[in-house]
């Protein structure tokens, strides 16, 4: 069975941004999910550390539910960047799984974690040395990813509520 890779920033991003897409792939194709961060700020209120662990648990259950590998970076939330250790590890990543496809989130954005985790995509297929093609899929937020224009529209009102479940 093939692989597809999906790199996001956040433990989020995969349900939020492309979980219905993901679901429809899922008996497809072999799904391999790299989250850079743990989102370890994202829950005002909550240390980084309980925040960690309670977003990686629903990563881990999200996955579950796609039948899907999971990856963690180990990056910060609010600090991750395109160094030349994230990029080699998720090289060495698509080297190892040799995906057909990766899907990345889109570039230009406003949460600099999503920018960072399309430049550590585009620069990890290029180190791998491998020719695959890159997707990128846009953040949820209307108001946050600008000057996408999509060519591929997915349709996945037939596995809405199954995307509710990954949420």
């Amino acid at each position: 069975m093939e692989t597809i890779l999906c790199l996001v920033a956040h433990p989020d991003d995969l349900a939020f941004c492309m979980g219905g897409t993901g679901y429809l792939l899922k008996d497809n194709y072999k799904l391999h999910i790299v989250c850079a961060t743990k989102g370890e700020h994202g829950l005002p209120g909550r240390s980084a550390r309980e925040t960690a662990r309670l977003r990686e648990k629903e990563e881990k259950a999200t996955c579950r539910l796609l039948r899907a590998d999971l990856t963690f970076l180990g990056r910060i939330d609010g600090e991750l960047y395109a160094d030349v250790k994230t990029c080699c590890q998720v090289a060495a990543l698509v080297k190892d799984v040799k995906p057909k496809t990766v899907f990345a989130m889109w570039p230009v954005d406003s949460h600099p974690d999503h920018s960072a985790a399309a430049e550590i995509a585009q620069k990890a297929v290029f180190l791998a040395g491998q020719k695959v093609d890159i997707l990128y899929f846009e953040a949820c937020m209307l108001t946050q990813t600008s000057q996408f224009k999509p060519d591929i529209y997915v349709d996945i009102s037939c596995v809405v509520e199954k995307k509710r479940e990954l949420l």
